[in-house]
């Protein structure tokens, strides 16, 4: 009899006291939930938005962290880090244990987009509950992105707080004869970009002088938040016909986020000399 009872108050007691959720925690302030834009405001197309997602508990995660991505229509979302920025807080003495994750948002076109909220799977660790468990969803964010009026008459232009734009040439460009070969690198760099908004590098066929481009390299670097991002081209020429052979000027139009200015980033003309083959050189002869 007295095992049946307390059977019977356990079932009871178990029915009056739900299990402990996710939500309940946020709702007794066990576990915080926030997320926020930087920039939010002043973007301008192509500008990267970087949306973070902060997750505090008061003791520590039991599990790994998974988020849903959004879709968003003129927008492309990446996660150029695959983990979590792991600190900790002290707020009126109280530890709080945190993740920060961070996806990068570049809008392609002008206009208001609207972040729906976000679907996080977790588990945490608490004081009286133990593990839980389960899913969250975070509040709904927007910004409106634009188009400078220095760059609208621009088909072509990124944004960036930095870009720049080289070349070079494994050998020298005079002297050279039909037959030989030479190869060009052209090296773009930004920083709070991902590589593939780097634009790809475009020229005309010129008849005389063979050019074959490779496949790009794309390169991304992130140290502590800061992000950088690298492409390099490589064209390898080959001389068909003697002569002079121009590649034209070439100009990259950018804006800077860091000063709110249009720029320009300019690869110089390049002149090839491949002259007259020696085989080919008229002979001078002097009558006696």
């Amino acid at each position: 009899m007295t095992r049946l009872f307390a059977l019977c108050l356990l079932l009871a007691v178990s029915h009056a006291v739900p299990a402990a959720s996710l939500q309940t925690l946020l709702e007794q302030d066990h576990l915080r939930l926030q997320t926020w834009l930087e920039p939010a405001d002043s973007v301008v197309v192509g500008q990267e938005v970087r949306l973070v997602v902060e997750v505090a508990t008061r003791r520590w995660f039991a599990g790994g962290t998974q988020i849903r991505h959004p879709e968003v229509a003129n927008l492309v979302i990446l996660q150029r880090d695959n983990f979590a920025t792991n600190l900790s807080r002290q707020e009126s003495g109280q530890t709080w244990v945190v993740q920060q994750w961070r996806l990068e948002l570049y809008p392609q076109a002008a206009g208001m987009f609207r972040i729906p909220s976000l679907q996080l799977e977790l588990a945490v660790n608490d004081a009286s509950a133990g593990i839980v468990r389960g899913q969250l969803m975070s509040e709904a964010l927007q910004f409106s992105a634009a188009v400078p009026g220095l760059m609208s008459t621009t088909s072509h232009w990124l944004a960036a707080p930095q870009f720049s734009v080289e070349q070079n040439f494994d050998r020298e460009l005079a002297g050279l004869q039909p037959g030989d070969a030479l190869t060009r690198t052209i090296t773009l760099e930004a920083i709070e970009l991902n590589s593939m908004m780097l634009p790809a590098f475009e020229e005309a066929p010129q008849p005389g002088l063979a050019s074959y481009p490779s496949n790009p390299r794309l390169q991304d670097r992130s140290n502590r938040g800061a992000a950088a991002a690298r492409r390099i081209e490589e064209i390898s020429y080959v001389i068909e016909k003697a002569g002079q052979y121009q590649l034209p000027e070439k100009n990259y139009y950018w804006w800077n986020t860091a000063t709110q200015s249009a720029e320009i980033a300019t690869l110089a003309a390049i002149t090839i000399d491949a002259g007259v083959a020696p085989s080919t050189k008229a002979e001078t002869r002097v009558t006696p």
